[in-house]
């Protein structure tokens, strides 16, 4: 497990892209009936102390980065060596919250590199690549670098979304400080850390979420291979998910997502009477792999949950339910508290779950999908639950 999100690059294996989109809220299904049940990383960077303005004193001031004092702020966040989705190929731009939305809108293919500050909420439409790296860490001393890093500061507004329409677009978010808060499920104008609609690749790595967004981290749909590494995690409902419910939108989309990966991140949870219902979730993803991550405390309802759409829901999503197989790893995380593994049927007979090397107190259930919601679907198989792998270690 990498153990600091400031410093650290994880080599991710690459995995074939098959064809994602969700809106889980809440806590989602629980129902009885399972039929088997058994039963992170701590962010570094720089430290604290002190107040004189000098490299070398274990203090990170304004005036300083990790490029002009790596002693005290931390090594920069890496520029996509060793990760699958590397960085853009085009201009390299230095922005300041001030010039980024005039520089984003100026160049198709570009890494745009965030100076310390507050930035506003940011849009993102019709590019090739758009990669946005902070020059200073996310996290000085084990704390969200809110005083001199980048630090999307936003209550009642979405940090960072990228629209419909940019299948081919690859986009990476790298040392941010995401700070969205302040929102309640299902308001679209405020939901969210950041949002994916669509994308080739993207990667969200070495960043802080700390924010009180029913969403910190969403894949909507047509995102073929994304990968979140190495990432701090504080939520309130939903840290990562993956895979479109909307009841309101209609046909003639393909919303099944193609591979996701979650590694290398530390899950806490904000202790708020809606505490981190599910840290990782998704309902259309065609390889969904959750591996070596540190799920810590408050105890929370579900670590990972994979789940069927339900009642309306799932009439409404009848062009994509159950779609083709899907494949879920949760393996070789560590759990601190007490917490679930989830995983339901959806009307096929080809989905497959593996679990393997994961530690802590939690319980692993699988799930047959409910008959009144199969009624709403028309071409169900199977009311099964997902199969387990035969090569899993830990009992589902």
């Amino acid at each position: 497990m990498t153990r600091n999100v400031a410093k650290t690059v994880a080599v991710v294996a690459s995995f074939a892209v098959v064809g994602c989109g969700n809106d889980g809220e809440g806590a989602g299904p629980t129902d009885a009936g399972a039929v088997g049940g058994s039963g992170g990383t701590t962010a570094g960077g720089g430290s604290g102390g002190g107040n004189a303005v000098e490299c070398g004193d274990s203090v990170c001031d304004a005036s300083e980065s990790c490029s002009s004092c790596e002693a005290d702020c931390g090594a920069c966040p890496p520029d996509g060596g060793g990760y699958t989705v590397q960085g853009c190929s085009g201009a390299t731009v230095d922005v300041t919250p001030a010039t980024i939305d005039e520089a984003i809108a100026s160049h198709d293919d570009a890494t745009f590199l965030l100076a310390p500050g507050k930035y506003g909420s940011l849009t993102i439409s019709d590019k090739q690549c758009v990669e946005l790296r902070c020059t200073a860490p996310a996290m000085v001393s084990d704390v969200p670098n809110r005083a001199t890093g980048c630090h999307f500061d936003l209550p009642g507004e979405n940090a960072i979304t990228v629209s419909p329409g940019n299948e081919d677009m690859t986009f990476v978010v790298d040392g941010m400080v995401v700070d969205a808060r302040d929102q309640e499920s299902g308001v679209s104008a405020g939901d969210y850390g950041v949002r994916i609609f669509s994308s080739r690749d993207v990667r969200i790595s070495n960043s802080a979420f700390v924010g009180e967004t029913n969403h910190e981290v969403s894949f909507k749909h047509s995102v073929e291979y994304a990968e979140v590494l190495d990432n701090y995690f504080e939520c309130r409902r939903v840290c990562v998910d993956a895979g479109q419910e909307l009841s309101w939108i209609g046909g003639g989309i393909d919303w099944q997502c193609g591979t996701v990966i979650v590694r290398g991140n530390e899950f806490s949870f904000k202790d708020l009477p809606d505490s981190g219902p599910n840290a990782v979730n998704n309902i259309n993803v065609t390889t969904f792999i959750v591996d070596d991550n540190l799920f810590g405390s408050p105890p929370h309802d579900n670590s990972v949950m994979v789940w069927a759409l339900r009642g309306s829901d799932a009439a409404n999503r009848d062009h994509v339910h159950p779609k083709g197989e899907l494949r879920s790893e949760v393996t070789n995380n560590t759990f601190e508290s007490d917490t679930n593994l989830r995983f339901y049927g959806r009307g096929s007979s080809t989905d497959t779950v593996l679990v393997s090397g994961n530690t802590g107190p939690f319980e692993c259930s699988r799930y047959n999908m409910r008959s009144d919601d199969a009624d709403n679907i028309s071409d169900e198989v199977s009311l099964d639950p997902p199969a387990l792998d035969p090569a899993s270690l830990d009992p589902c």
